[in-house]
C-alpha cells in the first residue's frame, strides 16, 4: 500500500511539472499534419492560404507556440487534458511501482518452482550432459533463474498492467491537449474531459477508442521499463555490497516516474 501511494502522489506532482511541455509537444506535432493538409491551396492564393501561413508561423517553434499560447489561452491553455492525468494517474503510477513488487514476488516464485524441478532432475540432465539438447535446456533453466530474468519479466509484467490505466488518459490528455490546433474540428468538439471520454467511448468504442493504442505504448515502454528496473536492482545490490547498507535506495519503484507519453 505504500509503494502505490507514493508512486500516485509521485506520478502526479511529475506530470503537473512536465505537462505544460507536453502540451506544447502535441499541438506542434498536431498543428504539422493539419498546416501540411493546407499548404497545397496556398499556392491557388485563397483563404487557405492565409490559414496555413498563420499556422505555420503559429507553431514554428516551441518558443513562438508558447508565446501564442500564453497570450490567446494563458495558463490554463498549458493544461488543458490535464483532469484527465489527475482522475487517472494517481491509480496508473499505483499499478506501475505496485505491479512491479507483486511481479517480482510472483516471478521469485515461479522461479522457486523451476530450480526445484532442476535440481530434482539434475541427475537425469548430467547423465546427458553431452548432449546438445540437454545442454540447451539446462542452460534455459538456469536463465530463467537468475535476478535479472526476474527483473525483466517484473519490468515487462508491471508495464502491461500499468498500460491499462495509463493508455486511456493519454487517449484524452491528447485529444484535449490537441483541441487548441483543431478548433471546432474533432477535439474541439469536446467540453471537458469528461465529456471527451464519454464521446471517444459511444462513437469510437473500447479498443478503437478510449484504448487506442495500448499495444504500441506497451512496445515503447517495454524496453525502458526492463533496462531501469534492470539497472536499478543490480545498482542497488551493487551498492548494499560495497557500503554494507541494506534497502538502499527504499523500494524498487520509488523517485522514478515517466514524465513524457505513456504508456
Amino acid at each position: 500500500p505504500q509503494l502505490a501511494v507514493a508512486g500516485g502522489v509521485s506520478g502526479l506532482v511529475a506530470r503537473f511539472a512536465t505537462h505544460p511541455f507536453d502540451t506544447l509537444k502535441t499541438q506542434m506535432q498536431v498543428a504539422g499534419a493539419v498546416g501540411g493538409g493546407e499548404v497545397p491551396s496556398s499556392a491557388r492564393g485563397g483563404p487557405a492560404s492565409t490559414s496555413a501561413a498563420s499556422s505555420s508561423a503559429r507553431y514554428r517553434g516551441v518558443v513562438e507556440t508558447a508565446r501564442v499560447l500564453a497570450r490567446t489561452e494563458g495558463l490554463i491553455g498549458f493544461y488543458r487534458g490535464f483532469g484527465a492525468v489527475v482522475a487517472g494517474i494517481p491509480f496508473a503510477s499505483a499499478a506501475y511501482f505496485g505491479g512491479y513488487e507483486a511481479a517480482k514476488r510472483a516471478t521469485s516464485a515461479f522461479q522457486d518452482v523451476v530450480s526445484k524441478t532442476k535440481t530434482s532432475s539434475s541427475s537425469d540432465v548430467s547423465e546427458d550432459v553431452s548432449s546438445g539438447t540437454s545442454f540447451g535446456l539446462s542452460y534455459v533453466v538456469s536463465s530463467l533463474t537468475t535476478p535479472t530474468a526476474s527483473y525483466v519479466l517484473s519490468g515487462i509484467l508491471a508495464q502491461s498492467l500499468a498500460s491499462i490505466a495509463y493508455t486511456p488518459i493519454d487517449v484524452v490528455k491528447e485529444r484535449m491537449q490537441a483541441s487548441g490546433v483543431l478548433g471546432a474540428r474533432g477535439a474541439g468538439a469536446y467540453k471537458n474531459v469528461l465529456d471527451a471520454f464519454r464521446t471517444i467511448l459511444k462513437t469510437e468504442g473500447v479498443y478503437s477508442g478510449v484504448f487506442r493504442g495500448y499495444w504500441a505504448s506497451n512496445f515503447t515502454w517495454w524496453p525502458f521499463s526492463v533496462v531501469y528496473f534492470v539497472v536499478y536492482e543490480h545498482m542497488r545490490d551493487a551498492a548494499v555490497v560495497t557500503c554494507g547498507v541494506s534497502n538502499v535506495g527504499g523500494t524498487s519503484g520509488e523517485g522514478r516516474e515517466k514524465t513524457g507519453d505513456s504508456p
